[in-house]
């Protein structure tokens, strides 16, 4: 989205603040384009965020750029209300890989895929020694991934 259209929409917002689905694609707007701040400012100025399920997954993907911790703990409640929330565990995984938890984000981006086989990110399937169909790779350097690189 160019600046003179995110403009627009930011004059909009102040117009009319509870509008939360304008707030929410200005949010992810801000989240594509690399300005996780900015995006944390629009949620943090929200009146009332929304109870359902993709509004607290928009919090979780800002949290996970700007407050990681935060993250786990709105991803975990989304999950102890909705097990089958696939990309719940595909954002643990990418938070855990930020981290270095390989284990973890393996089982979470395991579960992200078996709850849902067409999610798929190349970087942490790379990262984790993964293919798409779930064989073994060779990680970045021509190491075997090993036992390392089986979906739990």
């Amino acid at each position: 989205m160019d600046d003179q259209t995110l403009s627009l929409l930011e004059k909009a917002l102040e117009v009319t603040p509870a509008q939360w689905e304008l707030r929410a694609h200005l949010i992810d707007a801000h989240l594509q384009g690399g300005s996780a701040a900015r995006a944390a400012q629009l949620l943090g100025a929200a009146p009332q965020l929304p109870d359902g399920e993709a509004a607290q997954l928009l919090k979780a993907r800002v949290e996970s750029e700007t407050a990681p911790s935060e993250a786990i703990v709105t991803l975990e409640a989304i999950l102890a209300r909705n097990k089958a929330c696939a990309q719940a565990y595909l954002l643990l995984a990418r938070i855990y890989k930020k981290r270095g938890m390989k284990d973890d984000a393996r089982r979470k981006y395991g579960a992200a895929t078996i709850i849902d086989p067409e999610i798929h990110d190349a970087e942490l399937s790379e990262w984790l020694g993964i293919s798409t169909g779930g064989e073994e790779v060779r990680p970045r350097g021509g190491r075997r991934a090993g036992a390392e690189g089986d979906v739990r």
